[in-house]
């Protein structure tokens, strides 16, 4: 899946410490070390290796550091690079300083990686099924591109980098919707043992017992339905 047109300076990446052990020439696994690369362009993916391997090797650094803890954003002197670390895997996503904030670095980053994991699991999970086989990298691809086109292309919002819950709205005498979508959830979880559970309509959330993250999430895989695939995908 081809992705969308991206902005200067704005590569995400995901990473396989686990492949580094042992090897002689870091420089030599290290494409082979990248398992998903946005955008999805091979010249942009050759130009930006040397990028890569300057921020993976300040992360090893702090890796071997005993008195240092590895910060969540890495400053350069254009970009922020915000990174997570889920084991054997990193998540890495670099921003232009003169666009960014830090903190939208952060918050980005996080929307990918959360989105990732409510639609396919965890990367231990995931990596057990597609690991194995080597097919990691397809997988990837299918899997984060929309995901990462959705956040790294939304139009700059406070509701977006707030996480703003976007609810259906009502006409006026319509609000008994709102009790009776509560009733049927309540049911649902006295009869059946449902922990929490959400109603929406026309692309928005109608009522929700879920906890505002969730629904925040669950909210923007409305908008994501028709990209991801329906296959591999635990919420579609």
């Amino acid at each position: 899946m081809a992705s969308k047109a991206t902005k200067p300076n704005l590569f995400f990446f995901i990473f396989d410490f686990y492949l580094m052990k042992g090897a002689q020439d870091d420089n030599d696994i290290l494409p082979e070390a990248i398992l998903y690369f946005y955008p999805r362009d091979e010249q942009i993916r050759q130009q930006k290796l040397l990028d890569c391997g300057e921020i993976v090797g300040i992360v090893q650094y702090f890796q071997h550091d005993l008195f240092q803890s590895i910060p969540k954003t890495l400053y350069f002197q254009n970009t922020f690079v915000a990174h997570e670390h889920y084991g054997r895997h990193s998540g890495f996503l670099s921003l232009s300083q003169d666009h960014y904030t830090s903190e939208e670095a952060q918050i980005y980053l996080k929307h990918i990686l959360d989105l990732f994991n409510m639609s396919y699991g965890t990367w231990d999970y995931v990596h057990s099924i597609y690991g194995k086989d080597n097919k990691m990298n397809e997988f990837l691809n299918q899997a984060l591109t929309p995901i990462v086109d959705y956040v790294c292309n939304q139009k700059r919002s406070i509701s977006h980098l707030f996480s703003t819950i976007e609810y259906t709205p009502l006409k006026n005498g319509n609000q008994r919707v709102l009790l009776e979508s509560k009733h049927c959830l309540d049911y649902l979880k006295s009869k059946y043992g449902l922990k929490d559970g959400l109603i929406g309509c026309d692309n928005k959330v109608l009522y929700s017992t879920w906890d505002s993250d969730t629904t925040f999430y669950i909210q923007l895989l409305f908008q994501l339905r028709k990209q991801l695939p329906v296959s591999i995908c635990f919420l579609l």
